[in-house]
């Protein structure tokens, strides 16, 4: 043919077997590279990490990425390179026939895997893998590969030296980052209430430990939860945004990512993250407010208590040396239907089997009508829930030994609150979630640690200021991260006495918003109920109500009904009500499977 035309063909590239698997290898990194590379930048630019500074997340995120399906790359990359070899002198159609073989079986594996992997990721495999794999198949590909080898080798570098940049960037920073700063403590106890504690003046001796850290640190006397139920609130904790600027304040919804959460900040700084949770369905992974953190433990309230809970903690900080951590521990025992242990009886004289603690029949939204409770039970459930706390404030005295045994106790801030109070018919109704009242709203909050003195503090302040309260307690830098949440550290402007504290999100019926100002507390009832559960017992009344905190702690005369509504007051509230969240609105988390509605129905929340 070549006489015909003047031509020469071409010379055949000859098929060395190790240098064809090498290139293949080289090919397949490339390949995951590109499958992992655009997801990890994507996931960097919508949570701004870049203008945040958070470089080591920026980091383990291009690891993430680029490490696993790298891996799958080369894998899949070799193997079609030994099948190219072995067909390398059969007809087009065997040939064909194995490549169509071998995308249909990676085609399965795939199949296989979809219930474990995200569409986007599922479809990214195919297309990028599966596809290029049968690329090479059919049209003898191998050819061009063995000839543009420089290419291909220098793009493989390429990937590598940026896999090795982002893994071994992390490690340096946290080894020159390792023992500055504190570790912290953050222990959040369901459902507890200021005036059930001894140093906020209860009676009874329910928390000697407690007491002895508010005795040692800064005791805040009027602290108050963004809102009166666990999602929003620790939401709130975690990101120092309030519920209308998260926007997490139904039940069924789920933080998205681009929200900035304390633990990932302190990630950043190379702290060693542990979220502990003790039962609480709305802290599960399904709604995301454990991003930051390096490992999550969930021990179901219904056969853990504070003793597992503290054992769990102890176990991960004996594992990580001397670095410093970040614990994050919620205790759920103050928590209807409560748990089984030693202080059952300590104030309850008699145990009632209808309503024994642990039994799923002991709740209290199931005695919010009116008249289905009497003044005895009342007092049973009462004496219940300071029998928890008892053993919730054993647990920490238990962890406090623990950490000193470990050599960990000096260097360690405490952070002592709750994410609500709770409801013993202080208005007519019971439980959490369905009221902006100060019995839901008030919580403790003490910070102790062998480098805070004693203080307290008599101004209000909100929970959203505990998380650049740890920052500057940590001394990283805040500037870049737009916190307009304030320190609480004393001499701070937090304490300024014209200061606004705001709170929403309701759980069960209408949202309702309030606002707290000097001695003012002004709450705003709407009508619309939507993305809420059904509420159970007395309505509380639409519109506007007015408190004085100081001449009536209890809320019981509203001044709106006689006085009306400061217009100060009423403007600031409707603009905090106007608020749209500063991210992406939260997606919805599909909250009735078995398992979920189990653990819901174990707290009270469905009946």
């Amino acid at each position: 043919m070549s006489s015909l035309t003047g031509k020469t063909p071409p010379p055949p590239i000859a098929m060395n077997k190790n240098k064809t698997i090498l290139l293949f290898l080289l090919a397949g990194l490339s390949a995951g590279c590109i499958c992992g590379i655009v997801p990890a930048v994507r996931t960097v630019i919508a949570q701004e990490y870049l203008k945040t500074g958070m470089y080591v997340l920026i980091a383990e995120q291009v690891v993430q990425g680029l490490l696993p399906w790298m891996a799958a790359g080369a894998i899949v990359f070799i193997v079609c390179g030994l099948l190219v070899l072995a067909c390398a002198r059969v007809s087009r159609g065997v040939r064909s026939a194995v490549a169509i073989g071998y995308v249909g079986l990676l085609c399965a594996g795939v199949v296989s895997l979809g219930s474990y992997l995200p569409v986007v990721v599922t479809v990214r495999a195919m297309c990028f893998l599966i596809v290029f794999c049968g690329v090479l198949f059919v049209f003898r590909a191998e050819s061009w590969l063995l000839r543009g080898r420089t290419i291909v080798v220098g793009i493989a570098l390429l990937c590598l030296l940026v896999l090795l940049t982002a893994t071994v960037w992390p490690t340096v920073t946290g080894m020159r980052n390792r023992q500055a700063g504190p570790s912290f403590v953050l222990i959040v106890i369901d459902c507890l209430r200021p005036d059930h504690l001894g140093c906020y003046g209860y009676t009874r001796d329910t928390s000697p430990t407690i007491d002895a850290l508010a005795q040692v640190g800064w005791r805040y006397e009027r602290a108050y939860a963004a809102a009166p139920w666990t999602k929003p609130s620790v939401a709130s904790l975690f990101s120092a945004l309030l519920p209308a600027e998260h926007g997490l304040v139904n039940p069924d919804q789920s933080a998205p990512d681009q929200v900035l959460l304390l633990a990932e900040v302190l990630r950043n700084a190379g702290y060693k993250n542990f979220f502990i949770n003790g039962g609480n369905v709305f802290l599960k992974k399904e709604f995301n407010l454990h991003q930051g953190f390096h490992s999550y433990d969930y021990l179901p309230h219904s056969t853990r208590n504070a003793s597992d809970l503290t054992k769990r903690f102890l176990a991960r900080v004996a594992t990580i040396g001397r670095d410093k951590f970040f614990a994050y521990i919620h205790y759920m025992d103050a928590h209807a239907p409560y748990t089984v242990n030693r202080h059952n009886t300590r104030y309850a004289a008699k145990i009632l089997e209808s309503y024994a603690p642990g039994k799923p029949a002991t709740q209290l939204n199931d005695l919010r009508e009116p008249d289905t409770a009497s003044p005895e039970l009342h007092q049973y459930f009462r004496d219940l829930y300071d029998g928890q706390i008892c053993f919730v404030d054993e647990s920490i005295r238990v962890l406090l030994q623990g950490l000193k045994f470990l050599g960990r106790l000096d260097n360690t801030v405490f952070i002592i609150t709750s994410d609500h109070g709770e409801e013993f018919w202080d208005h007519g109704s019971a439980e959490h979630g369905h009221s902006l009242y100060n019995e839901l709203l008030h919580v403790p909050l003490i910070i102790a640690g062998s480098s805070i003195g004693h203080q307290r503090i008599a101004e209000p302040v909100s929970l959203i200021d505990v998380m650049p309260t740890l920052l500057d307690l940590a001394a990283i830098p805040r500037d870049r991260l737009g916190l307009q949440a304030v320190s609480l550290v004393p001499g701070s402007n937090a304490f300024a006495s014209n200061r606004v504290l705001f709170a929403s999100g309701m759980m069960y019926g209408p949202e309702a918003f309030c606002l707290m100002s000097n001695e003012n507390k002004l709450i705003y009832r709407s009508r619309g109920e939507q993305g809420k559960w059904r509420l159970r017992g007395p309505k509380l009344p639409a519109g506007n109500q007015l408190f004085d905190l100081i001449r009536d702690p209890g809320e019981r005369h509203d001044r709106a009904a006689t006085e009306g509504v400061p217009p100060v007051l009423e403007g600031q509230l409707k603009n905090y009500m106007r608020l749209a969240p500063r991210v992406i609105p939260p997606q919805p988390v599909h909250v009735s499977g078995e398992d979920m509605r189990r653990q819901l129905e174990s707290l009270g929340y469905v009946q």
